[in-house]
């Protein structure tokens, strides 16, 4: 299992790679307080927080989209490893990304200038609801092929009743977890929360995964 993942960090190392170059650049540019556009004051102030956010998101969703399209667990149905080791796997692989960069912003906040503090709570917290967004998305997908012996009818109720759940949860837990969730920037430590629901979300996924019947639906 551990062979098979590192097999998938070699094979997207250069995104990877990618995800990682952007908040080291935002820790430079941070660390020495750079602003650019001086007679702007949106872009002042919050250049660099929006480049390296749309920027962190886009290598996220690109990985994420490049693997579903290949539907790389076929290959892996045909080697010697169990479903449940292909599900864990698969499961490390999704989560990672957004582990690895969600620490490294957060630890940020001990280095960078006061300045820069809400910008990465900022990054953080709309990684955090990413990940709990991509999480989802692959939740409901394995559950309609866990499901896909059923009549058509009931398999697209139980996946609609799957979503309705998934949505107000996720809603709740980042409604209840943002106090303020409605001002721009009032994210303050209660992100890390958001990370917590998504690994729920992910343990739940790899659950699910180990029920499928079949990798080619």
């Amino acid at each position: 299992m551990l062979h098979l993942l590192k097999t998938e960090i070699e094979y997207y190392k250069y995104y990877l790679g990618g995800i990682m170059l952007l908040p080291i650049l935002f820790l430079l540019f941070a660390m020495l307080n750079i602003h650019l556009f001086q007679e702007t004051y949106f872009l002042k102030k919050y250049f660099w927080s929006m480049l390296v956010g749309i920027g962190t998101y886009a290598l996220v969703f690109i990985l994420w989209t490049l693997r579903k399209r290949e539907l790389r667990e076929r290959i892996f149905a045909s080697l010697p490893l169990t479903i449940n080791q292909i599900s864990i796997a698969r499961g490390l692989f999704g989560v990672l990304p957004f582990l690895v960069v969600g620490i490294f912003i957060e630890l940020l906040n001990k280095i960078v200038h006061d300045e820069q503090v809400i910008y990465i709570h900022r990054i953080f917290a709309q990684l955090g609801m990413m990940f709990i967004f991509l999480m989802a998305i692959d939740l409901v997908l394995n559950s309609w092929n866990v499901f896909a012996r059923l009549e058509i009818f009931l398999r697209v109720g139980l996946i609609l009743v799957l979503m309705v759940l998934i949505l107000a949860t996720s809603s709740s837990v980042i409604y209840a977890m943002s106090s303020s969730i409605l001002k721009p920037f009032g994210f303050g430590g209660e992100e890390i929360y958001f990370y917590i629901w998504g690994l729920i979300l992910a343990l739940i996924d790899i659950i699910i995964f180990t029920k499928r019947k079949t990798f080619f639906d």
